[in-house]
């Protein structure tokens, strides 16, 4: 990084360094003596003093980007640093998000010849060990700034302390620096056993001509490899595959695709404008780090897209790559998660999650303007769309309005029904061609698609990828002698044999979707596994195959796009679940009703049959047919498809035949939902398929707590009940979390929800007695307000569900893995800490710094089979706790993500997001 680029505020000391002799352990470069001190340069508004054994330096940042308060160490004597390491202890007060921690090492002429930063900056005394060559813990080795040989001997050390903000106080005390003798690395023992999935996730697909009138798919896959799109041409059969220049990880989410062919998308903070008749991209700004939700101006030139984490709002202009920053929409929410324009040009924001509002945005002048009254701001995510009528309809509760030029024009009303568009978010499949041709599925997990030509005629075709790898998010020992580990995005379930080292796909559940298995545990010869994004807790037996339900239904009669083109509604709205294959209706007020009124072509008898799909989150609908009424309870725990219903015959004459809805509040009183999977009139009654038999799925869903658990970390047994319990954050907009729990015996379910305001238990143990133990986090990854300042290390009591002790984790974000061994409760904090707890007393016994080998991963304490040996797992390092300390098992030559199991002398994990891994012991 060129310094020179930014303001910063320089403090220039100058440090005595005794002589020491050849062979000494350690070295101090200083003895925070005030005679020691010589300052040059100091910032008016900074300082520099010795305080108790250690350096001060305060100032504070002005107007540029990225500012760096610097210490400069002049040594009077040049050292080497061959075959040598460097310890630094430093505290930053204060640390904002994202801060930095920069040491450099100059030689006499002014050369670099070692150079290190660190991102994991925390308020305590941190210990940074800085070894030439390498990168080690949270602490990184920056090559490309090295001129000199390791050999050169450093005449002076910079230490920068850099923040991205303006107008802040920054200081930081050096408390230690010295120069050790390199302690040999562990051998490293562990190896890579390879990408455990071997698939993508499909964010969207989008049919367009090319200029050549070629019908294109073109997809959005997500992997943990760098990003790419996929085209097939469906004229050829042929697929290609188009990395993003230049090549980085990142995340696609949502884009716009004009009528000439330009797709416009956010990608790892930028946003980018893809031609698919030249295949090429360009590059047009700096947008949000997931650009959830995009929108095509009327008239194709502008393509609008709206971000998280900063609810943000760009535009891009695909013919001349014009790039536009509005700026943030909401100065506290973080989802901006839809987008729609009226006829006059004016751009409305659905924002979201812990309080839902409507803003619309001038792009002429740049102005905002808030919509939704404070007063009716909740939780949840407020919807904008475009009416046929070029009015935008914004809605969400009982906020439902109709807007024009900027302004409310009608209140209390809802959309009657949206304009077609070629806006694309997660999971949007715009698969109709303007010339009559259609992709019929794109099967991303599978790998084929299948298109219809203009006319009707059907071909399916292999789509040919390579894969990155699935994200890799939690592992465990299975109860046959396996080890089995989860994917996201889409959810997979993998099976590794500790004999072989073979892995299996155990194939993806549709059910699940993007979401994943945050952790497992193994009991009862069953593995037990806890679920994002719907809070569920599911059961997987190994003994048996794994059968997933469909996922996709298989749909009849008149094509969803069809039965869109035919539909109304009041008090509500209909959307197409693309991937899913279903109409859904989602009623909005309690008062709603939803019309299908496809065409009878002629006068005569007609019969009406019609599918509903079931699930849980559903209610019960009234159906209303000419001269009948019927009610049918669409709420279901296993989603599926209903009873295939047959009405009629019904004697009609040529015109619309109305078919009316109306949805009642689920079991929960939260959601009114129904689908269909498909509809059709016809005039001679239909032979109705055989009803199958209800699938028996494995895994199997036991429980599901989505407000209370809705992104669960943490799985755990009772060790004298038997019953299981989840527990991690709360759902989307929400802050704090409970826990979710499930009598094996009985089958029942129940929780517990009041307990540490504003934290969520991440993770969990139970001690001997029954006891819970665990760790928190004031954290709220979807878009909760902060509400507690500190995390806690916890002991809760099982028959009351009270929480019966408290130690505050000063400065951390979170808890992140707990364990009882030998008597103790061992605690891995957020600020790499491993904190050692009586458990009776529930006090500290000790306070350990293990920042030298970075921080641990989810479920990074692991015991062995018998109990008696407990290892920890951190970024690029394995070790074996044991009562006289902590010894290293083997160093790794790549970053541990998430753990683990122990099985047959192995200790296996995950690691670079995607990849197994496995060291003996």
């Amino acid at each position: 990084m060129n310094l020179r680029r930014y303001a910063c505020i320089v403090c220039l000391f100058s440090l005595g360094l005794a002589p020491v002799a050849d062979g000494a352990q350690s070295l101090p470069l200083w003895n925070g003596s005030p005679q020691a001190l010589k300052c040059h340069g100091i910032h008016a508004a900074g300082a520099i003093r010795a305080e108790n054994g250690a350096i001060a330096v305060t100032g504070q940042s002005g107007q540029s980007t990225y500012h760096y308060l610097v210490a400069r160490v002049g040594l009077s004597q040049p050292v080497s640093l061959a075959s040598r390491q460097v310890r630094l202890e430093v505290q930053v007060d204060a640390p904002q998000e994202r801060d930095s921690i920069y040491a450099k090492f100059i030689s006499a002429s002014g050369k670099v010849v070692a150079s290190f930063y660190t991102l994991n900056v925390t308020g305590k005394v941190q210990r940074l060990t800085m070894t030439p060559g390498r990168s080690r813990g949270g602490v990184k080795w920056i090559a490309r700034d090295v001129c000199e040989p390791e050999e050169t001997a450093v005449a002076r050390v910079d230490i920068y302390l850099g923040r991205k903000a303006q107008d802040c106080d920054m200081a930081f005390r050096v408390t230690a620096l010295e120069l050790e003798e390199r302690q040999p690395d562990p051998p490293v023992k562990a190896r890579d056993l390879g990408v455990g999935i071997s698939s993508a996730e499909l964010r969207f697909c989008v049919a367009a001509l090319d200029r050549d009138g070629h019908h294109i798919a073109v997809a959005a896959p997500e992997d943990s490899g760098d990003g790419y799109l996929l085209l097939t041409d469906l004229d050829t059969g042929k697929t290609s595959q188009h990395y993003i220049t230049p090549r980085r990880r990142g995340s696609i989410f949502g884009g716009g695709m004009t009528a000439d062919g330009h797709l416009v998308f956010g990608y790892s903070g930028r946003a980018y404008i893809f031609d698919i008749n030249t295949r090429e991209y360009r590059e047009a700004g700096k947008v949000g780090s997931a650009n959830l939700c995009a929108c095509v101006s009327p008239d194709q030139g502008t393509v609008y897209l709206g971000s998280y984490p900063n609810a943000t709002l760009a535009s891009v202009t695909p013919e001349d790559g014009a790039f536009r920053d509005f700026g943030k929409a909401d100065d506290q929410e973080q989802y901006l998660s839809y987008i729609a324009i009226d006829s006059q040009g004016y751009v409305y924001c659905g924002i979201g999650t812990a309080r839902a509002n409507v803003v619309v945005f001038d792009p002429r002048t740049g102005t905002r303007t808030q919509l939704m009254p404070e007063s009716q701001r909740t939780t949840g995510t407020a919807l904008v769309l475009e009416g046929e009528d070029g009015c935008v309809y914004a809605s969400c509760g009982a906020f439902r309005v109709k807007c024009l030029g900027g302004k409310i024009v009608q209140e209390g009303v809802g959309c009657p029904r949206a304009k077609p568009n070629r806006s694309l978010k997660y999971g949007t499949m715009k698969l109709d061609f303007s010339d009559g041709a259609r992709i019929v599925n794109y099967d991303l997990d599978n790998r084929k698609v299948t298109w219809q030509d203009k006319g009707g005629v059907r071909a399916t075709f292999p789509v040919e990828y390579v894969s990155g790898g699935l994200d890799l998010t939690c592992m465990a020992s299975g109860p046959d002698g396996q080890v089995y580990y989860s994917a996201a995005h889409p959810q997979h379930l993998g099976r590794l044999s500790p004999g072989t080292l073979e892995t299996t796909d155990l194939g993806h559940n549709p059910t699940i979707g993007g979401g994943n298995f945050c952790n497992m545990t193994a009991v009862n010869g069953k593995i037990y596994g806890c679920e994002y994004g719907g809070g569920r807790l599911w059961e997987y037996n190994p003994d048996l195959p794994a059968k997933y339900s469909k996922g996709l239904v298989e749909n009849f009669g008149l094509a969803i796009p069809a039965l869109l083109a035919v539909s109304t509604a009041d008090g509500g709205r209909w959307t197409e679940l693309t991937r899913q294959g279903l109409l859904l209706g989602i009623g909005e007020l309690a008062d709603n009703r939803f019309t299908l009124a496809p065409d009878v072509p002629h006068a005569g008898q007609w019969y009406c049959h019609l599918q509903f799909y079931k699930s849980k989150g559903y209610g019960t609908v009234t159906l209303e047919l000419p001269g009948e009424t019927h009610e049918y309870n669409l709420q279901s725990v296993e989603p599926c498809s209903g009873e295939h219903l047959v009405f009629g015959p019904f004697q009609r004459e040529a015109g619309p035949f109305p078919i009316r809805f109306s949805i009642a509040a689920n079991a929960g009183g939260k959601f009114r939902l129904f689908s269909l999977i498909g509809l059709e009139l016809t005039e001679a009654r239909p032979a109705l398929p055989l009803a199958d038999a209800p699938p028996s799925l494995n895994p199997r869903q036991l429980g599901s707590w989505p407000d209370l658990v809705g992104r669960p970390r943490a799985i755990a047994v009772h060790p004298h009940t038997g019953e299981l319990v989840i527990s991690g954050f709360a759902g989307y907009g929400l802050t704090g979390g409970g826990f979710g729990i499930h009598d094996l015996a009985t089958g029942q379910n129940r929780e517990i929800r009041e307990w540490l305001e504003g934290e969520s238990c991440i993770c969990m143990a139970f001690l001997p007695d029954g006891t819970l133990v665990g760790g928190s986090s004031i954290l709220a990854p979807g878009g909760g307000h902060l509400k507690a300042e500190r995390p806690s290390v916890f002991r809760l009591d099982w028959k009351s569900g009270k929480v019966s002790g408290s130690i505050p984790v000063p400065n951390a974000h979170e808890v992140i893995a707990i364990a009882h061994w030998h008597g103790r409760v061992y605690a891995a904090t957020s600020l790499q800490h491993l904190l050692v707890i009586e458990p009776m007393a529930w006090e500290t016994l000790q306070d350990l710094d293990i920042s030298e080998n970075g921080g641990v991963p989810r479920n990074g304490l692991l015991k062995s089979p018998d109990g008696e040996r407990l290892f920890m797992l951190q970024n690029q390092m394995i070790s074996e706790i044991t009562d006289d300390g902590i010894v290293p098992v083997t160093a790794t030559d790549h970053r541990i993500t998430a753990g683990g199991a122990v099985v047959d002398g192995k200790i296996f994990y995950c690691h670079s997001v995607c990849r197994l891994g496995y060291a003996e012991y």
